[in-house]
């Protein structure tokens, strides 16, 4: 028994034993399995997630940057295209208010250009008024309507504007003048003395000639120049007058005394050079109290007559210009286009207008030789005489010649002649040659006059005595006289450049005379020098105050400060008059070893020749003397 219970006992510790060591061996794998998954799990965790969320905040935070990037440049974007956008804007609104503006000004310069055309056109056409008057009449309705656009600008108050409308004004009256001495010629009245119209008799006498402006050479081709004159008055708005005053006298002239007077009749002729004459004739053998109808046929006789003459049109052309017309439609079409584009370009083609225009010409370049020739013969001691004369005469010839220059271009689309033909500017030379002849010799004159005065200064030599001092100074104030009553004479006359050479010219005559006058002394003493250089700040003060071109002193302060510039010796004369006035010392140091302003005027011998004139031999002059060289 007690052995079974070992043995079981024994039996089940060992099966205990069994199982603990498997469990024990699966609770170790268990572990290992365990201890592998939590060891990948902290691989997983430390070694694999920790680096991959690091680069994923890395990338997010490089994200963020580059957003924040994009939203600058989105922002800066917009804001410069904004900014753009706005000056583009504003710079489109100014450049198509500049194209405007633009616009309008040459819009407003062809009309002015057109109305210069017209103009120029409109005197040039009414010389020959007898060929050219309707040429010239729509040349001042063209002129008066460009004048017309350029009231309807904005500026229209300008005094350009102002200044066109009164020539157009003058133009238009210019022109109605001329109608109505035209009006005049082509329908003449030979009436008899208010104070005869007694009775029948004395209106056998009435007479009206009707020339309407045809040929000579041909009567069957008619200028019909009357009826172009009315329609032209029309149009200016004076025909109701001229045919209100025409009908006065015709009612009281002509058709009262046919009603009165049954025994008047109408005679209608053609003259070949008095055109049609409308006359009343008597006829005794007519009743005394005619029927109505043959009074009716006489007044209707008249009123045909006028109204043929006055207000008919040709119409005998109307056939041939029929055939043109037909002819005209077998041409080719670019042969009619070039044809329209030459005409277009044409202000005039009447051949006699041309004809007319070269003796004009002629005759213009005659009158320019006439004043070439006549007029320095006839004034020639005038404009010796008289200085302001002798400036006028060089601006007159200065002028034609500046003008002669383009003369012949102006009017050259009116002159029916070849490209080679020089027109006036072969007379330009001439004309300058006379004006500088004429005012050259008049400075000639001025500065004889000059000279003359100051030789009665003897030779500014012994100042000290009191004449020869008095001598000196007359002549000096003398000669700035005459300049200072040049400058007067030609202030305003001559140009200011050609003023301010002619001045200079003479002023320095008179400085190079004294120049000379003084350098040539071989002994002046204290009171001579001292008196020289009186009289030479006399000429440095007032010879810069005869430079007046102008009549407005502070517009002349200019040229006065300019003297250097016209007086050539200005700078010797100013030099000499510190010489005259300097010691030994001033002068060597204002020669500065041939560098100084006074060895910029004088030479070094002329420099000696002065110092031995002025000081006394001694050795400060000998050292001085050695310095100057």
């Amino acid at each position: 028994m007690a052995s079974f219970v070992t043995e079981v006992l024994a039996s089940s510790g060992k099966l205990e034993k069994d199982d603990l060591a498997s469990k024990i061996s699966k609770l170790s794998r268990k572990v290992e399995e365990t201890k592998e998954e939590v060891s990948d799990m902290i691989n997983k965790k430390y070694n694999e997630f920790t680096p991959s969320m690091e680069a994923a905040e890395t990338l997010v935070d490089q994200v963020k940057g580059v957003s924040k990037d994009i939203d600058l440049l989105k922002s800066c974007i917009e804001n410069e295209v904004q900014k753009n956008l706005h000056e583009a804007v504003t710079e489109y609104a100014k450049l198509k208010q500049q194209l405007e503006k633009n616009t309008a000004v040459i819009s407003m310069l062809k009309h002015l250009q057109d109305v210069s055309r017209c103009f120029k056109c409109f005197c040039f056409l009414l010389i020959l008024f007898f060929y050219s008057c309707f040429p010239a009449f729509f040349r001042s309705l063209k002129a008066r309507a460009s004048v017309e656009a350029l009231k309807a600008w904005k500026n229209s108050e300008l005094p350009l504007l102002r200044s066109l409308n009164s020539e157009l004004t003058v133009q238009r009256e210019n022109l109605n003048y001329h109608l109505g001495e035209e009006w005049k010629k082509l329908a003449v009245w030979k009436l008899p003395p208010a104070k005869e119209l007694t009775g029948m008799q004395s209106y056998l006498t009435t007479e009206l000639h009707l020339n309407g402006g045809g040929s000579k050479e041909d009567k069957h081709c008619p200028n019909h120049l009357l009826p172009n004159i009315l329609q032209a008055l029309a149009i200016q708005g004076e025909l109701h007058r001229k045919i209100k005053l025409f009908g006065q006298v015709l009612l009281k002239y002509v058709l009262k005394p046919l009603i009165m007077y049954p025994s008047l009749l109408v005679e209608v002729g053609e003259h070949l050079e008095q055109g049609t004459v409308l006359s009343l004739q008597s006829d005794e053998n007519q009743a005394e109290h005619p029927a109505p109808a043959d009074v009716y046929a006489k007044i209707l006789v008249v009123l045909k007559t006028l109204h043929k003459h006055l207000f008919g049109m040709p119409t005998h052309g109307f056939k041939k210009m029929s055939n043109l017309i037909i002819l005209l439609s077998t041409y080719d079409t670019k042969y009619g286009h070039d044809l329209t584009l030459t005409f277009s370009n044409l202000s005039i083609a009447l051949p006699v207008v041309f004809i007319y225009a070269v003796q004009l010409f002629y005759t213009t370049r005659n009158i320019f030789h006439l004043f070439y020739d006549v007029v320095p013969t006839y004034h020639k001691d005038n404009l010796l005489k008289f200085p302001h004369l002798a400036a006028i005469q060089h601006n007159n010839c200065m002028f034609l010649a500046h003008h002669l220059l383009t003369l012949g271009h102006q009017f050259r689309p009116y002159l029916p002649m070849k490209d080679g033909v020089v027109y006036f500017v072969d007379l330009v030379p001439g004309f300058r040659k006379l004006g500088a002849q004429c005012f050259v010799a008049q400075m000639n004159v001025q500065k004889a006059e000059m000279l003359e005065r100051l030789s009665t200064a003897r030779n500014f030599s012994n100042l000290d005595d009191e004449d020869n001092y008095s001598a000196a100074s007359k002549a000096v104030r003398q000669v700035i006289h005459q300049l200072k009553r040049l400058g007067k004479v030609w202030q305003d006359v001559l140009p200011v450049n050609i003023y301010c050479k002619s001045m200079g010219t003479l002023l320095n005559t008179a400085i190079s005379e004294m120049i000379s006058k003084i350098m040539m002394l071989v002994d002046i003493s204290t009171e001579d020098g001292e008196r020289l250089h009186t009289l030479c700040q006399t000429i440095l003060e007032e010879g810069s105050l005869v430079f007046t071109p102008l009549p407005d002193e502070n517009k002349n302060r200019k040229y006065q400060e300019e003297v250097p510039v016209y007086v050539k010796k200005w700078m010797t004369f100013k030099e000499l008059s510190v010489v005259l006035h300097a010691s030994l010392q001033e002068i060597v140091d204002r020669w500065a070893e041939g560098k100084g302003p006074l060895a910029q005027e004088f030479s070094s011998n002329e420099m000696k020749s002065l110092i031995r004139a002025l000081f006394q031999n001694t050795d400060r002059r000998a050292i001085a003397l050695t310095k100057i060289k």
